[in-house]
């Protein structure tokens, strides 16, 4: 990731840590928690405590119930703030999650491989989706679960959404705006800035090499982001062999 692109994303995400949460798709904005417990429970039924690593992991969506549930998670993120988040968060749960800043092609050589890695709406403001799903798949045991989800968020009639909302008399809420500010400049080298469906995500999967793919999203009654047809949805894959 260039530095410039960098710089840009990291001072967005640090100024959106704040109100984050309370958008819908998050703990304070509804965010189908019930039904992601299902699914972590499903994808992750071992005995055992698996180490976990999140990726993209803002303020914890993921990485807390994880934790909860006695796995040992690890949360990386680029955002500095979104981290303080999450640490306050874990602190009121209870929980223990490490955390890391870097992006998502860097993330650190973990002691032991891990058992799983989750992403969850991180792969549309990735510069380089390629490589980073090669270095998750590198940071995998043989046998580990990647779990990915994403949908279409930012096409052209979102677009259109976002600003006429922010701009309507009495709005109190510019976030809208501000993204728009933030991404433009960067958005043409974002690949997946509109948002993949499940077929692009399953592809890219299975050009880095992983296999026995699932869909997930059947465990939800409704959208978590009360976005019509966004594209929601769960692929996990899994990792045979130490192909590189």
């Amino acid at each position: 990731m260039t530095d410039r692109i960098t710089r840009r994303l990291m001072r967005y995400w640090d100024w959106r840590a704040d109100t984050y949460d309370s958008q819908p798709g998050q703990r304070g904005g509804g965010g189908g928690g019930e039904a992601w417990e299902s699914v972590w429970r499903a994808l992750f039924p071992a005995a055992r405590p698996l180490q976990i690593l999140d990726v993209g992991a803002g303020t914890g969506f993921c990485s807390i119930p994880l934790a909860r549930f006695g796995h040992r998670v690890t949360a990386a993120d680029l955002s500095a703030r979104m981290l303080a988040r999450l640490r306050e968060e874990a602190t009121r749960e209870g929980v223990e999650v490490a955390v890391r800043r870097c992006d998502a092609e860097s993330i650190p050589e973990p002691e032991a491989p891990y058992d799983a890695v989750v992403a969850r709406n991180l792969l549309w403001t990735l510069p380089n989706p390629e490589a980073a799903i090669r270095r998750w798949r590198s940071v995998l045991r043989s046998g580990g679960t990647l779990a990915v989800s994403d949908g279409r968020w930012n096409t052209a009639p979102r677009t259109f959404g976002r600003v006429a909302d922010a701009l309507r008399p009495g709005c109190e809420d510019r976030a809208g705006l501000r993204f728009e500010r933030d991404y433009l400049p960067v958005r043409s080298r974002l690949p997946l800035f509109a948002g993949p469906d499940a077929g692009v995500a399953s592809r890219l999967l299975r050009d880095a090499g992983f296999v026995r793919f699932r869909r997930w999203e059947h465990l939800f009654e409704k959208d978590p982001y009360g976005i019509e047809e966004s594209g929601f949805f769960i692929v996990s894959c899994e990792k045979i062999g130490e192909r590189p």
